[in-house]
């Protein structure tokens, strides 16, 4: 999420209704940044040192950067990576201890986040696979072998604050080779709905995804 600036130009009492009225209805999230004081802090939360709002009950993160030991065992200093088998790796963050606050979006909960993957139906695929050496295209299962075994090396290595990811995979109604050719709306549809029930958060179907389920699941609020 990228932090919100909120310019205060209303005087303190008004400011501090309509910001408690707006975080009751959920339109300020978490990490959301301030240009002036919080008046009343204590019945909404506290502003860190870097000016990111922290709503009451939850413990603030430690300082990227600073001394201690990463979720994933690395020592964190300032300079030190997350994980030290990639230059991309964001600066490195101590383990999380404390409330996270609880759910925070549909398919995030206290403790997990929900990853769904769509198996697709489609007979002209299957066929079209079969054209190939196995060697040269991955199948499904493979897929999902490698996607959970990725889930695992992410859950080990990278701060989700008391969170871990859960890959949930489900056979869809949907037809990969009819959506690609602009067909296919009601199982793409079907589909969204299902992992919308499943209580999904982000969806990775690679092998299966098309412009149209992408579509349908942002409908859905699925990333």
């Amino acid at each position: 999420m990228v932090p919100t600036r909120v310019n205060c130009e209303i005087p303190p009492a008004d400011f501090e209704d309509a910001f408690y009225a707006a975080h009751e209805a959920d339109r300020i999230p978490v990490g959301i940044q301030l240009t002036e004081p919080l008046w009343n802090p204590g019945r909404l939360g506290h502003l860190s040192k870097a000016g990111v709002f922290i709503p009451a009950g939850v413990t603030p993160p430690a300082a990227a950067g600073s001394a201690g030991t990463t979720v994933g065992g690395v020592a964190c200093k300032p300079g030190v990576r997350q994980v030290s088998w990639s230059q991309y790796a964001p600066e490195c963050v101590p383990a999380y201890h404390g409330d996270n606050g609880g759910a925070s979006s549909p398919g995030v909960t206290r403790t997990t986040i929900s990853l769904a993957y769509r198996l697709a139906a489609s007979t002209l695929m299957t066929e079209i696979y079969a054209l190939f050496p196995k060697t040269m295209l991955g199948t499904n299962d493979e897929a999902l072998s490698v996607l959970s075994a990725l889930t695992k090396v992410f859950n080990r290595s990278f701060e989700l604050y008391g969170r871990h990811v859960v890959g949930k995979p489900f056979d869809g109604q949907g037809n990969f080779m009819s959506e690609l050719m602009g067909g296919g709306q009601e199982g793409a549809v079907a589909d969204a709905a299902t992992e919308k029930s499943m209580g999904t958060f982000i969806d990775d179907s690679v092998y299966d995804a098309t412009q149209i389920y992408a579509n349908d699941l942002a409908s859905n609020g699925i990333v």
